[in-house]
């Protein structure tokens, strides 16, 4: 009887995840990063204020990679996560 209740709670758990990882049917093809352009070589502005670097290169890499379209912004360290 235990054992059944342990396969139940699991399969109830398994569906909240799936139900949970379906996304939102807002479906735009959007990556959006938030890259800190004040730290070369990762991310800083050329001559032209465009943002490059090895954060803006891996970004534009894997939106490739998923077709999706990359949108870019100057992210501060206050919306950075504490270490």
């Amino acid at each position: 009887m235990r054992r059944k209740g342990v396969w139940v709670l699991l399969t109830v758990m398994i569906i909240a995840v799936i139900a949970g990882c379906s996304g939102s049917g807002n479906d735009d093809n959007k990556l959006v990063i938030g890259i800190d352009d004040k730290f070369a070589p990762m991310g800083f502005r050329d001559e032209n204020n465009e943002i490059v670097g090895f954060d803006i290169d891996y970004a534009k890499a894997a939106a490739k990679k998923w077709a999706k379209r990359l949108l870019s912004s100057q992210s501060t360290g206050q919306l950075k996560s504490p270490s």
